[in-house]
């Protein structure tokens, strides 16, 4: 199995999502998705499930760090399973 494969699988598993909407720098407002157990693993996008849609991906990207570098990889906490929050 490769990396990469390692890495969706990883990213199948679960994680607590929690997406919210946000403004750029220049006042456009975007949705932003990201996993708390996942330090640094969000993504963002013009609508929520845009935003949750780029999340997968960049979830599998994140694992895939991990796994390149030999670094650990959190489990997701199971009280939060399944679990995805939206505000704004």
């Amino acid at each position: 199995m490769t990396i990469r494969q390692k890495a969706k699988r990883l990213a199948a598993r679960g994680y607590m999502t929690f997406t919210f909407r946000d403004r750029t720098t220049d006042a456009d407002s975007v949705y932003v998705a990201r996993h708390p157990e996942l330090p640094g693993c969000q993504a963002r996008g013009e609508t929520a499930g845009e935003a949750i849609s780029n999340l997968a991906e960049v979830t599998v990207d994140y694992f895939e760090h991990l796994l390149e570098h030999g670094l650990p990889v959190s489990n997701p906490n199971e009280a939060y399973l399944p679990l995805t929050l939206t505000t704004g």
